[in-house]
């Protein structure tokens, strides 16, 4: 087993503390009041890591339904991409409250950054698997280029935490507005069916301009991809901002980004090059891509916490390199493609195709074909990849527990009434200003005073 926390690290976990800054301003001035009263219905001895799970199930629950009724992009009931943006929505709300109640309790720790970010990451996953399924785009390359675009944004954002210490939502951020915006499309799908974004913007607004002759859905998912590109720049900025004044070096930094850029063209490549995969198989796909994409936005957020080195690569990594040139080899027509680009067939090329046509023929031979091989492929990698996340995420939290003698679903040492009593409880109101929550026990005695 991979030794993820040394007792080196210890020291630097037992300093962190979590820094971060929003700027939306439907978060400051809608969701935030109603996340602080939602969080004062939660009763006191509610672990944080308990409700960041209990949302992010919603989120398995929605895809588990997906997985029954439309396994490979089929339309589904209406009721049920309703029931996806109602799950997103609470998911949501969930995942904004188990800070304040980590800070109600006093069990506020680098355990809660990395269980939150954790179930951040794997869900962007599963979120985009149901919008893309409600646009109805679920056999494209459109499809495969939305969803990484969602995980980039996601990537440079735990990038940026790690070399700034601070993490940083802009105007319009992807847990704020991009969720919401989810939200309000799964329910849109409900009412109106997939077809609503296959229509143009003339059809929807009875006009004949010729530049609003597209499908909604390339509006939607370039507004997707816009706002990916923004915030990446964003967070680059700040990460220069941050280098240039404590003098540090850009280009170290810059490095951290190379190894995701390089996957995702890698992904690319081999979604272009199987038929198969985007028309049989892109669901456990993603699905194993996520568990990838969660196991290195892990690594990042613990390697922050714990003060090491920024982790360029992994060995889910190596899993995805090993899984695409092996389904490649299979799908890929070698001496067709190198027909159609003018290549010269080299000795090497040819016994590739010969590989391929041995493989081609054993499935044959068993009863199979290449999109069946490469579903048994898919599900396969889906396994190995959540566990080799489950071992990772167990460790670090078994690990952890034992550092600070806490539980990770259960609060261990609740606060007595005293103690609470001398650091009374805070939330945030409209304005921004820190004010006592009426769940503090300070304000249950100035009340009892004055009756």
């Amino acid at each position: 087993m991979i030794e993820y926390i040394k007792d080196s690290d210890i020291k630097s976990l037992k300093k962190y503390k979590y820094s971060s800054v929003d700027k939306s301003l439907i978060q400051k001035y809608i969701l935030n009041p109603y996340w602080c009263w939602l969080v004062e219905k939660v009763p006191l001895w509610v672990a944080p890591n308990l409700i960041t799970l209990s949302g992010f199930m919603f989120m398995v629950f929605s895809v588990a339904m997906l997985l029954v009724y439309g396994s490979n992009w089929e339309q589904v009931p209406g009721w049920l991409y309703i029931s996806w943006g109602i799950n997103l929505f609470i998911y949501q709300s969930l995942d904004a409250i188990d800070g304040k109640q980590a800070r109600r309790t006093g069990s506020s720790g680098p355990l809660g950054e990395l269980f939150d970010h954790g179930c951040d990451a794997l869900n962007t996953t599963l979120a985009f698997i149901c919008i893309l399924s409600a646009l109805g785009i679920g056999k494209s390359l459109l499809c495969v280029f939305t969803i990484l675009a969602a995980l980039t944004n996601f990537y440079v954002s735990s990038w940026e935490t790690y070399h700034t210490h601070t993490l940083f939502l802009s105007y319009v951020s992807g847990p704020v507005e991009g969720i919401l915006s989810g939200c309000l499309l799964l329910i849109i799908t409900g009412i109106a069916g997939p077809q609503f974004w296959s229509q143009t913007a003339n059809q929807l607004f009875g006009t004949s301009n010729e530049n609003l002759n597209f499908p909604l859905y390339i509006f939607v998912c370039s507004l997707i991809g816009v706002l990916a590109i923004f915030n990446v720049v964003c967070s680059s900025i700040n990460v220069v901002n941050y280098t240039k004044g404590h003098n540090e070096s850009l280009a170290k930094k810059t490095i951290g980004l190379i190894p995701h850029v390089f996957l995702c063209s890698f992904i690319m490549l081999w979604t272009k090059s199987s038929s198969t995969l985007i028309e049989n198989n892109l669901i456990p796909f993603f699905l194993f891509i996520g568990f990838c994409f969660g196991h290195q936005v892990g690594l990042i957020i613990l390697n922050h916490v714990a003060k090491k080195s920024f982790p360029y690569w992994n060995r889910m990594y190596n899993l995805v390199l090993v899984a695409g040139l092996t389904c490649m080899s299979v799908s890929t027509d070698f001496v067709g493609l190198a027909q159609k680009y003018g290549i010269n067939l080299f000795s090497s090329l040819i016994k590739a195709q010969n590989y391929r046509d041995a493989i081609i023929d054993l499935l044959k031979g068993e009863g199979l074909n290449v999109a069946v091989f490469e579903r048994y492929v898919m599900w396969g990698l889906v396994v190995i990849s959540f566990m080799m996340y489950m071992e990772f995420a167990l460790y670090v939290i078994n690990r952890l527990c034992g550092i600070f003698d806490i539980n990770c679903l259960s609060i261990k040492h609740p606060k007595t009434n005293n103690a609470v009593a001398e650091k009374p409880v805070y939330t945030v109101g409209v304005d921004g200003k820190k004010l006592i929550s009426p769940e503090s026990p300070l304000v249950s005695r100035r009340r009892r005073n004055r009756m």
